[in-house]
């Protein structure tokens, strides 16, 4: 056997998008199929992309490169889908009681039902069972001319259930040939884009390539393969298989296709367990879909004899093989099995993700987390600012002009664009209203705040609420002698902060300026808005 494995890393969600669900949303299938990787890495082939082209036909169309399904990892291993033979009991939610294999003797039991998960791995004869992840976003319809919803039977809400960012899934890549697989691995390195959406945030996924295959490698390696010639066996179909009988029609019965490359005319069908799938695609290349085809749903599984017996090459070969159509697009495989396990032993298990730290983000990534971070601080500061404002002007009864508290909001403002400047101008402002010493300004220096300061109490700092004058206060302020994250709330020895990860951003000396600054502009608002309420401008 030649071939590779190789691991997905979502990078973003992920849409391999299913034919059923419902009209107003998008879900997709729970792994990555095989035929959109092929699709990715012919995207990314820079040879003859003609379906005459002999290398183009070997490495992408005929079947001698198989592209199989990538499920998702869980301790290391590709889990695979969970066979439809498994059942477990209605009246053991913990599955206590373990799996109850019908391929091994089919029992009568009201009680017993289909195993309730999609994905297996099996450690040491216990089967490692994992809960489906998806990641849902919603979306409303948008109006392509004015960029929002407009108009009748517009900003339809939908929904996408995509796989999520940070999953891992395996899957395996084989090939007749040594070049071959050279060739793909080329393909497959760095990232690549998967499934629909793709210029809305969805689709990126970080390759990594694994390990070649060994000589003996199987696909299932928990059934134990047939030895020499066998009159018994069991088929567990490990992806949705496209079948069709001698007439040429889509077919649920392997028995038609599994005679003609066995060439055995006594084989014999003892107990299925399937299901239907309907199957789809898209093709990139043409931009059109795909015929939708009635498929052996993955999970499935058929027992069969044959008196003559069958011999082991030859399953071999089909078990390596598959069967079917869109073989290379991971259609059609299968495990072949004698002597089929019971009573396995039920755990719960997690599937891999890969978890970023923030000192994995890259230059663009930081930039943008420190943009967050300080918009989600300034959001923070700014409701603080209104508690303090309340708590500062409970005790002004009035007294001051609001040509007054106005003339000083415009000489604020325009500081407030920019800080460091901004405040040296306003204190050179202050200096020269203290001196002029106007009856104006002689109301402010009467007018009170009530602000939070540090005072000295049997020995100790304690966080008190006094009352100050106006004049005193935004001197304060402007010489920076005041502590204004104080004023807002923190305790003085708590520095404003904001974190994601280890991605920290920190109160600077200039943003704690521009919120001296502020502070002052809002109280003075507050003071301008009292006026009014009660009737009188300040005097």
């Amino acid at each position: 056997m030649i071939g590779f494995t190789y691991t997905l890393i979502l990078k973003e969600p992920v849409l391999a998008n299913s034919l059923s669900g419902d009209t107003n949303s998008a879900r997709s299938l729970s792994f990555i199929p095989g035929g959109l990787v092929r699709g990715a890495l012919i995207q990314n082939y820079g040879g003859i992309k003609q379906a005459d082209d002999a290398d183009f036909q070997r490495l992408f169309l005929n079947g001698k490169t198989r592209f199989l399904h990538a499920y998702p990892v869980c301790g290391g291993k590709r889990m695979l889908p969970t066979p439809l033979a498994w059942k477990t009991y209605k009246d053991d939610p913990n599955h206590k009681r373990g799996i109850v294999n019908f391929s091994k003797a089919v029992i009568s039991d009201p009680k017993v039902k289909k195993a309730p998960f999609p994905f297996y791995s099996v450690k040491d004869d216990v089967v490692i069972k994992v809960k489906q992840q998806w990641q849902v976003n919603v979306h409303t319809q948008r109006d392509a001319v004015f960029g929002r919803a407009k108009g009748q039977g517009k900003g339809t809400v939908f929904r996408y259930e995509a796989l999520p960012a940070g999953l891992h899934l395996q899957g395996v890549i084989l090939a007749d040939n040594e070049d071959d697989v050279t060739k793909i691995k080329e393909l497959l390195q760095g990232s690549i884009l998967l499934g629909k959406a793709r210029t809305a945030g969805y689709g990126q996924a970080e390759v990594k390539v694994g390990e070649n295959l060994s000589p003996g490698w199987r696909e299932d390696e928990y059934s134990e393969a047939p030895a020499g010639r066998v009159n018994e066996f069991q088929v567990t179909f490990l992806s949705d298989a496209i079948l069709r009988d001698e007439n040429g029609q889509l077919t649920l019965d392997l028995l038609p296709a599994l005679k003609a490359k066995l060439k055995v005319e006594d084989l014999e069908v003892k107990n299925t367990f399937c299901q239907m799938e309907i199957v789809g695609g898209f093709n990139r290349q043409w931009g059109l879909p795909l015929p939708q085809s009635q498929a052996v749903a993955a999970g499935s599984v058929f027992v069969l004899t044959s008196a003559s017996g069958v011999e082991e090459t030859a399953l071999r070969k089909i078990e390596m093989r598959g069967m079917g159509e869109r073989t290379s697009e991971g259609f059609g495989r299968l495990s072949i099995g004698v002597n089929p396990k019971d009573g396995f032993e039920l755990r719960n298990g997690e599937v891999t993700f890969e978890v970023r730290q923030s000192g994995d983000m890259s230059a663009s990534e930081a930039l943008v987390a420190d943009l967050m971070l300080k918009r989600l601080l300034r959001r923070e500061l700014d409701e603080r600012v209104l508690g303090a404002v309340i708590e500062a002007t409970k005790v002004y009864k009035g007294g001051v002009k609001n040509s007054q508290l106005s003339r000083w909001r415009v000489y604020l403002r325009g500081a407030i664009g920019s800080p460091e400047n901004g405040l040296a101008k306003i204190r050179e402002f202050y200096n020269k209203e203290d001196e002029r010493n106007t009856p104006s300004w002689q109301k402010m220096t009467r007018a009170k705040v009530r602000i939070k300061q540090k005072e000295s109490e049997n020995g100790r700092n304690v966080v008190k609420l006094v009352e100050k004058r106006l004049t005193e206060w935004m001197e304060s302020l402007i010489e920076e002698k005041a502590d204004v994250w104080l004023m807002l709330g923190y305790d003085g020895s708590q520095q404003p902060m904001k974190t994601i990860g280890s991605q920290t951003y920190d109160a600077n000396k200039e943003l704690r300026v521009d919120y001296s600054l502020r502070l002052m502009d809002a109280v003075l608002a507050s003071m301008t808005k009292k006026n009014t309420e009660g009737g009188r401008d300040g005097s």
